[in-house]
């Protein structure tokens, strides 16, 4: 009869501690060398005014996370499901002797999260922010921690973990909306990817996992501290988890100001319309975006000082109004007017020193 060869924190502390600060330093090096091999790359083979260089460039702090995220989740994810489906115990989800492999795991995790929040403490600038980030790390390691030191409350470290399965989709989400591709449909089909992991690893994920867990085992035997850190971690990941999976369904379902297309014809018409009820502004004429290539595009540019300083531009009276949209008729007679296209205030800018900011 086989013998599992068991880990007890308790027992082998000196062990558990090398596989936490191995992982921390692991993470240390990956962070910088993950940046350093990209940089490289983005600077040997593409231009000095391509998005990735200017982003490398600008904000290398997000870039810095967004390697290094977009490498360690995925991986702490497939382990955490590799474990639960061969090495962990049953009816060891909230009280038992917990294998090597599952100790060690947990340690290695423990190490990654220390090393995220002591990132995220020096990184992070919004008060608000960080304190939010810091409390959810916080749990986190609390978690983790007393699964490792009293072996009980396991299953609620490895929902810890696994619910973390959407932010790789996320990540790239966010590095989309950096580089101002917030209007392609790379970035639509990201949001509708990142709604569908959301759903799986933030709510179906979990509730399978704790559903099996009370099948197999019972909570109440716990110690009473680590029942206090089990409720505690129900409450927060349940809060957690469902504010994510609204939001990322929110994103999908909501309306957002686009590029607004007013055709020519269209736009005299109401050009008309607004004159005869004595109204100087003009509202537009269409709710819904539309797509065109670039090239037939024709963008309202901003006035400059000297215009409005010299009176040139600007619609200051129904006059004026007239004699303009008269001579913009005249100037384009017999040709095919394309579209007058007004600027979302969510449109990216690409300023002239390459910075990419949003109006």
């Amino acid at each position: 009869m086989e013998s599992k060869v068991t880990l007890d924190c308790r027992e082998s502390p000196w062990q558990t501690a090398f596989i936490i600060s191995a992982a921390f330093n692991f993470c240390v090096i990956l962070y910088f060398s993950l940046f350093a091999a990209v940089n490289l790359a983005v600077t040997k083979f593409t231009d000095n005014e391509s998005r990735a260089a200017i982003a490398h460039k600008k904000i290398p702090n997000f870039m810095h996370c967004f390697y290094f995220n977009l490498v360690i989740y995925p991986c702490l994810v497939v382990e955490a499901f590799f474990v639960v489906f061969t090495t962990f115990p049953r009816g060891a989800a909230f009280q038992g002797d917990l294998p090597f492999s599952v100790v060690g795991f947990f340690s290695a995790v423990f190490g990654v999260r220390l090393f995220l929040f002591g990132r995220d403490a020096l990184i992070l600038k919004n008060a608000w922010t960080k304190v939010i980030v810091l409390f959810l790390h916080g749990v986190y390691l609390l978690v983790v921690g007393n699964a490792i030191l009293t072996e009980s409350a396991a299953i609620m470290a490895i929902i810890a973990i696994t619910s973390e399965g959407d932010l790789f989709v996320m990540n790239i989400g966010r590095l989309l909306k950096q580089l101002g591709y917030r209007r392609s449909t790379c970035y639509r089909a990201t949001m509708f990817l990142g709604c569908y992991t959301a759903i799986i690893f933030r709510a179906m994920s979990p509730l399978a996992l704790l559903g099996f867990s009370l099948v197999e085992g019972k909570p109440f035997r716990m110690t009473p501290n680590s029942l206090v850190v089990f409720f505690l971690a129900l409450v927060v990941y349940g809060v957690v988890n469902t504010w994510h999976v609204n939001s990322s369904i929110a994103r999908i379902c909501k309306k957002k100001d686009r590029m607004i297309e007013v055709p020519y014809a269209n736009f005299v018409q109401s050009v008309d319309d607004t004159l005869k009820e004595g109204v100087d502004e003009i509202p537009p004429t269409y709710q819904d975006a539309c797509e065109q290539p670039a090239g037939d595009l024709a963008v309202v540019e901003p006035e400059t000082s000297d215009q409005t300083a010299n009176g040139t531009t600007g619609i200051r009276s129904r006059e004026q109004l007239t004699n303009q949209l008269q001579e913009f008729a005249d100037d384009n007679r017999g040709v095919d007017m394309p579209a007058i296209f007004l600027r979302s205030r969510e449109e990216p800018y690409h300023c002239g020193n390459g910075a990419i900011s949003y109006a």
